[in-house]
């Protein structure tokens, strides 16, 4: 199990990364640890209705497991290609 950082862990990155402007809306935020389709769960883990998603989860929800499956088999075969452009070596 990861060890969390809690709430006044989040909050000091918060203060440290997000614009000060922001910061009022994060009083006590809870520790999301685990996503499952349309739900967040908090390291406590009480259940959360997740209705703030990006676009990619109001799509296809938090760790959505076709989309894990084929995630991992691409993985399995090619992580990462290079964008510097590369000869051919005959």
């Amino acid at each position: 199990m990861s060890e969390y950082i809690g709430a006044q862990g989040i909050l000091e990155k918060k203060k440290k990364f997000i614009m000060p402007c922001l910061g009022h809306f994060y009083f006590s935020p809870p520790q999301f640890v685990r996503g499952q389709m349309q739900y967040l769960f908090d390291d406590a883990g009480k259940k959360y209705l997740d209705m703030y998603a990006g676009v990619s989860v109001i799509n296809c929800g938090h760790c959505n497991p076709y989309i894990t499956e084929k995630i991992i088999a691409q993985i399995q075969n090619l992580q990462h290609v290079c964008n510097i452009i590369s000869r051919k070596i005959s």
